[in-house]
């Protein structure tokens, strides 16, 4: 029982963490920069709102193939 608990805390955890990191990338205006950190970066065109992220994160996203190196994956995004 005790490592069923664990192994769903440390599920909820990593969720939890990927919701903060979206949201400081993606809603939250930083002082230097005036824009977010997805804008600076050319990924998103405005600031999002909470609504958006969370329907962003909620839906399914297509199964791509795109090439894997270990355990991270090459994304089309930045500046051109």
């Amino acid at each position: 029982m005790g490592l069923v608990v664990f192994i769903i805390i440390l599920i909820l955890h990593k969720a939890a963490v990927a919701l903060y990191v979206a949201h400081y990338n993606f809603c939250r205006v930083h002082e230097t920069l005036r824009v977010t950190s997805a804008m600076a970066l050319g990924v998103a065109d405005h600031v999002w709102s909470i609504d958006e992220l969370v329907s962003a994160a909620t839906t399914e996203a297509p199964i791509t193939n795109r090439p894997r190196f270990g355990r991270f994956q090459v994304i089309n995004g930045g500046r051109a």
